[in-house]
């Protein structure tokens, strides 16, 4: 799946991680949203994702789209 692609419902394992930000960074790593890792997109709008250690997140879409996603 490619950057910027709108999220639906369903599990994503990302790929990259391309963010010069580094509370954004700082942030990705709190919640495990690394290369290899994997997540379920429990809501769409706001995106709201559940992590490998089951919390809820909610993410904007700029931050959805510093993320590139294994197919």
């Amino acid at each position: 799946m490619t950057r910027g692609t709108p999220p639906v419902e369903g599990r994503y394992t990302v790929g990259a991680v391309s963010t010069d930000d580094p509370n954004r960074h700082q942030r990705f790593e709190t919640y495990g949203i690394r290369p290899g890792a994997s997540f379920d997109v429990i809501r769409e709008q706001p995106i709201t994702i559940l992590t490998a250690t089951h919390l809820q997140v909610m993410l904007t879409q700029e931050d959805w789209e510093t993320l590139t996603f294994e197919p």
